[in-house]
């Protein structure tokens, strides 16, 4: 049985990789974390080249990921909707994205985590006012891109009960 994707996105600091752990854990599931931080060890130091990279590399980690056996669930921090974000963002250009990553990246559940947790600069993100601008960009790369997601607010207590109950009712067709 092909495995249930669930992708957990949303701006700077909302933790999106720690609900991955904590899913992860929880569900037995198969981690794949962003691999911008690989790639761009500050925000604002990121290149345009830095966001093609990262597309190639974070649909192979997904790919990687699926090829493990007798797993319900991967849970992925990020997708290529938010590396297209990124690339309007900062760059004001479009990200153009072969069908394939299109396809790799494709998930059953998307997970929004908003922004109304405490930012938290770890040397790495944008600023304050550049994260909060950032997440009204994500919001509409995601509508434009037709993508429905689940908001999720709340303390990370509120937020990871949210996500388990919504992963717990999904039912795989």
């Amino acid at each position: 049985m092909k495995p249930i994707k669930v992708v957990i996105l949303g701006t700077e600091s909302v933790g999106k990789s720690t609900m991955v752990t904590l899913l992860s854990n929880y569900f037995n599931g198969i981690p794949v974390y962003e691999v911008g931080r690989d790639v761009v060890e500050k925000s604002d130091e990121c290149t345009y080249e830095d966001l093609i990279r990262i597309k190639y590399l974070h649909a192979e980690a997904i790919l990687n990921a699926e090829e493990i056996k007798n797993k319900r669930y991967i849970f992925i921090d990020t997708d290529i909707n938010i590396t297209k974000s990124y690339s309007h963002f900062l760059f004001k250009r479009d990200l153009p994205v072969e069908s394939e990553i299109e396809n790799t990246n494709k998930a059953d559940i998307y997970l929004y985590l908003d922004k109304d947790v405490e930012y938290v600069d770890d040397g790495t993100r944008l600023n304050l006012k550049d994260r909060n601008d950032l997440d009204t960009c994500h919001k509409f790369i995601l509508y434009y891109s037709n993508i429905k997601c689940y908001h999720i607010k709340g303390s990370y207590k509120e937020r990871f009960e949210k996500c388990v109950s919504i992963v717990s009712s999904f039912k795989n067709n």
